[in-house]
């Protein structure tokens, strides 16, 4: 198994973790496992705190062609 890796968008604050993620609550109970997970860092997105791409609005990014 290797380690999940780790990117962050400079210009969006977004987060996006490529491997298998636990989202976990407060008290650290695994709510749901999922994998290559992105999370919102300018707020816009409708799905927050999941990323769905609304910052391209503000920062005139296109949509990347390869995920």
């Amino acid at each position: 198994m290797t380690n999940p890796r780790v990117y962050v968008n400079p210009k969006t604050g977004s987060v996006k973790i490529m491997g298998l993620v636990d989202i976990v609550d407060k008290d650290g109970n695994i709510i749901e496992s999922t994998e290559n997970v992105k999370f919102c860092g300018c707020k816009l997105s409708l799905k927050y705190p999941y990323c769905d791409g609304s910052h391209r609005a503000i920062t005139g990014e296109s949509k990347p062609t390869i995920s």
